[in-house]
């Protein structure tokens, strides 16, 4: 059965200058006259105190008086969060550790716990009644959930004794029109949907840099070979500028494409390309920030890609070919040689073990690069041998 929460019975609206007539009658009728009405209304809302939508004047003579109000009508001001909206101490009750605070759209995610998914959403260019709808909301289930948030939330308030049956039928009721106020704010944005990720290039990282250049299996190669990220860029003819201005040449040409297709217009446009100028700047960058210094690594490791490889870095090549024209499997090749595929793998890893350490002891690594190449090639050499044994 569907839950209803009756809201909060609507007080009657006082118009200000009827309110400000009223007011100056309790206050000034015995007292004193003053001649200039903009002077009356200045001395007047000196005396005013605001809270929770009811104004507490103090006459001259220490009397208080109280009076309900609102206004007809609204305005850009309205749309702010008031202070009502806002959950904080009133009398003995701290609402701030009880109801939740809803002062803008952002908040009615936070308070379903879904914020993060919905930034993420967000930066894609989804508008809020699209992520609504991504995170399976529908106006009234949004509602709903939040009800029940401040329902459960009150409940274990009033059965810790902080609040009354009376508070907790008067703030449920309340926070009803916080709840549907926010809801429709986060449906009424239903503007048409753009797939940025169909339009602008994805970059968030170094290796995406390259992929967006159309260059990353160039530079993976030179990766695996043991250059840095700028010396990668040099080697495929990039400078610092040069890359920044390819990446936001491709985005330009993507946005112009949106354009003319109609999918965005030229405000999108101009935003967007000042929006990925930062993002093509960090990353640029990034890769021209990683200088360190350049290793040969071909010149140290044995290089192995595939089986054959493997009898060239033992160094018995001409016999495992000579075997091999003979018909023989790769297994009884190695077998022949009078190798085990335990024999085979440590004798790989003896000969990069010692190459390493010859490149270390001249200063040409360090103790780290030492240790993190021999366990990379010992991957390498694991997987060969298997290779060999395999058939």
């Amino acid at each position: 059965m569907e839950k209803k929460w009756n809201k909060r019975p609507q007080r009657p609206v006082i118009q200000i200058v009827s309110l400000l007539s009223l007011s100056l009658l309790l206050i000034f009728s015995s007292s004193c006259v003053v001649a200039d009405e903009q002077e009356l209304i200045e001395q007047l809302l000196k005396k005013v105190d605001v809270v929770d939508g009811e104004m507490t004047i103090t006459t001259d003579s220490g009397e208080k008086v109280t009076i309900t109000i609102s206004k007809d009508g609204s305005s850009e001001e309205e749309d702010k969060c008031t202070e009502g909206e806002k959950t904080g101490k009133s009398g003995d009750v701290d609402w701030s550790s009880i109801l939740p605070s809803i002062c803008s759209i952002e908040d009615v995610f936070k308070v379903l716990g879904k914020w993060e998914h919905a930034y993420e959403f967000k930066k894609k260019g989804l508008v809020w009644s699209h992520i609504a709808a991504e995170l399976g909301y529908t106006k009234e289930s949004m509602y709903a959930e939040l009800m029940e948030i401040a329902e459960q939330r009150l409940k274990e308030a009033k059965e810790s004794g902080i609040i009354t049956q009376e508070l907790f039928d008067k703030k449920i009721g309340y926070f009803s029109e916080i709840a549907e106020k926010w809801t429709n704010k986060v449906f009424a944005d239903t503007s048409e949907y753009v797939d940025w990720s169909s339009i602008l290039p994805s970059i968030n990282s170094i290796e995406d840099v390259f992929k967006v250049l159309g260059k990353w299996e160039y530079a993976y190669e030179f990766k695996k070979k043991g250059l840095v990220w700028s010396h990668i860029a040099a080697e495929l003819g990039y400078t610092k500028e040069s890359m920044y201005a390819e990446l936001m040449e491709i985005t330009k040409q993507r946005l112009k494409e949106a354009k003319e297709s109609g999918i965005i217009g030229q405000d999108l446009v101009d935003k967007k390309i000042t929006l990925f100028s930062e993002t093509a700047e960090k990353w640029t960058n990034k890769v021209f920030a990683d200088t360190s210094e350049y290793v040969d690594w071909d010149s140290i490791l044995p290089s192995i890609n595939s089986i054959e490889d493997v009898f060239k870095v033992l160094g018995v090549w001409e016999d495992a070919y000579e075997l091999k024209k003979l018909g023989a499997y790769w297994s009884h090749v190695a077998a022949e040689l009078n190798y085990t595929k335990e024999s085979i793998y440590a004798e790989l890893m003896a000969i990069t073990e010692h190459r390493l350490k010859e490149a270390k002891e001249s200063g040409m690594i360090s103790q780290k690069q030492f240790e993190e190449k021999l366990a990379y090639f010992s991957e390498i050499a694991e997987k060969w041998t298997n290779k060999v044994f395999a058939e």
